[in-house]
């Protein structure tokens, strides 16, 4: 039991822990990514997006995380159902196992034959258990790689969204290069697009 508990919330634990790191993928180095216009007398213009805003207000990453918190805690809820169910069964057959020591050591069985019955009963019994043990860790296992399945999905959708749109936005804002989690030190005012950006990927989400 102790052994199915620790992969258990291991696997989850991290899964959980990876939840939150995925669906804030985007997260730069820096609380305040930007990008100042060129100092060379280029001309070329610049922008930049907070990614850590991007993800704490599109709707869609919203909408995500939320369902991989759901997917979590379904599956945590299910693995432990199945982990109380495999430790009645497993306190029933030490039992059983006791009982029958108790009877040999106190000649309580009428025959050989209903000694080894009951022995061979009780041994396939455990087998079965074991069974039951090594698919409750497969379970595990197959929830945490749906899990991170998941995640990866989510992390592919994220960036497609983000590009195709970024794309066309600039198709209209016409900058020469818009920075997503560069950092640099400052920066002038008018170059952060975080703000039409969410609004523009809000704004042709469809849940």
């Amino acid at each position: 039991m102790n052994k199915v508990s620790i992969i258990i919330e291991s696997i989850l634990a991290v899964a959980v822990v990876v939840l939150f790191v995925l669906v804030f993928m985007f997260k730069p180095a820096s609380k305040t990514p930007a990008v100042a216009a060129a100092a060379d007398g280029s001309g070329m213009s610049f922008a930049y997006i907070n990614l850590d805003s991007v993800t704490a207000h599109y709707q869609f990453a919203i909408d995500a995380s939320n369902k991989l918190q759901t997917q979590y805690e379904d599956a945590q809820v299910e693995i432990r159902k199945k982990e109380n169910a495999f430790g009645v069964k497993l306190q029933n057959q030490q039992k059983e196992a006791q009982d029958f020591q108790d009877k040999v050591n106190a000649n309580a069985f009428l025959s050989r034959e209903r000694a080894e019955s009951e022995m061979n009963r009780i041994q396939a019994n455990g087998e079965k258990l074991q069974k039951e043990y090594e698919a409750l860790q497969q379970l595990a296992a197959q929830k945490g790689a749906d899990f991170e399945q998941a995640m990866q999905d989510l992390n592919l959708q994220l960036r497609d969204s983000l590009d195709q749109y970024v794309k066309e936005y600039n198709k209209e804002a016409g900058f020469d290069v818009i920075f997503i989690g560069a950092t640099i030190l400052t920066a002038q005012e008018g170059h952060d697009i975080t703000n039409q950006v969410v609004d523009g990927l809000n704004a042709r989400y469809v849940p």
